[in-house]
């Protein structure tokens, strides 16, 4: 499980990732557990922003950072993290929801994010973060040469093959 004490980062995230860091936003007001996932972050080949635990500064960044995802507390301080979750769903970048609370707790609109109960294992953090949808991912970033591994030219990543293409 993360914990304070026993924090050991791991690499070696496969799946459909740009070659280039991905930059992910942690909002988490325990300030250890939120340097822990920034850590396993870091691990895992990825950039954190932040961590932020703060509602204010959590909707800032994710209204003014470019991020590629979040890991969202879903209780910070003094409020719930939806008001996040809602900029980041608007601007197209998908987030893992962290609770220690039933999940019943979480808003219908926002349910079909992926949740983390606390504690959890740092595989169980990968696992979630490999789950969000990558074709935020997978667009060209400003004459970036970085690809998605499998990637195929004038495919559009979240439409099934249709079967003219199949047969190519």
């Amino acid at each position: 499980m993360i914990a304070c004490s026993r924090l050991r980062a791991q690499s070696g995230v496969r799946g459909t990732w740009l070659v280039s860091t991905r930059k992910i936003l942690v909002v988490e007001d325990g300030y250890l557990f939120a340097e822990e996932i920034a850590a396993n972050l870091r691990g895992f080949g990825m950039e954190p922003v932040g961590p932020v635990g703060h509602l204010d500064e959590a909707c800032r960044m994710a209204r003014e950072k470019a991020v590629d995802g979040a890991v969202l507390d879903v209780m910070l301080h003094e409020a719930a993290s939806f008001a996040v979750a809602a900029i980041l769903r608007a601007r197209g970048i998908p987030f893992v929801f962290l609770t220690g609370y039933e999940e019943q707790q979480i808003p219908l609109d926002f349910r079909a994010a992926p949740v983390l109960r606390k504690p959890f294992e740092v595989s169980e953090l990968k696992e979630a973060i490999n789950s969000l949808p990558s074709a935020r991912w997978r667009q060209d970033l400003s004459g970036s040469s970085a690809r998605t591994v499998g990637d195929t030219p004038g495919l559009d990543p979240v439409k099934p093959l249709d079967e003219s293409r199949r047969k190519q």
